[in-house]
């Protein structure tokens, strides 16, 4: 934490906590974010409009679930990209996980760090991701158990439930593909 009178880290303006989020471990998440913190870089408008656009591109959106009793589920931002790109990319962000899939990395930003990572380049991202991006920074770095699916039916955002092995671990996986359709009824 900061001491009184010094400077906060630049990324904490992206931290302040939204009326939707459940914080009861605020202080805990910070100190693990302030080991391994964002660079600074990631505010340079060419950076944050590249990763936006490899997210636009290859990239899901939504939330992981992380714990079974209680079950949370934490936000996640997944690009897909060459080595090269992913360390850039892990540089930018100060950690994430990273999977190889063939000649392919898949990475991970979770939880906090994905959500400094979203309100960063969130004014470069269009479409259902847009979408998805608002209901992400609304609800913060945690939710429980029917929070993926308030956040999708409020942000009229489809989505699919898959299951992803990270460290060996299987987690369930809610990815947002796309706006529901409205509903028409013709007489």
């Amino acid at each position: 934490m900061v001491a009184p009178g010094l400077v906060p880290p630049w990324w904490r303006v992206f931290c302040e906590p939204g009326k939707d989020w459940v914080v009861d471990d605020f202080s805990t998440v910070l100190c693990e974010l302030e080991r391994k913190p964002p660079n600074r870089q990631l505010l340079s408008p060419v950076v944050s409009s590249f990763i936006a656009g490899l997210l636009q591109a290859s990239g899901e959106l939504g939330y992981l679930q992380v714990s079974e009793s209680p079950m949370l589920y934490t936000p996640f931002a997944t690009m897909r990209c060459d080595e090269d790109t992913a360390s850039f990319v892990v540089r930018q962000v100060g950690d994430a996980w990273v999977l190889r899939r063939g000649s392919w990395i898949v990475i991970y930003v979770l939880g906090l760090r994905a959500v400094i990572l979203l309100k960063v380049i969130g004014p470069y991202l269009r479409g259902f991701k847009r979408k998805a991006y608002d209901a992400l920074i609304n609800y913060g770095y945690k939710l429980g158990e029917y929070g993926p699916l308030r956040a999708a039916r409020e942000y009229g955002l489809s989505f699919r439930s898959s299951i992803v092995i990270l460290e060996g671990k299987r987690l369930r996986k809610i990815t947002f593909e796309g706006l529901r359709r409205k509903r028409t009824f013709s007489t």
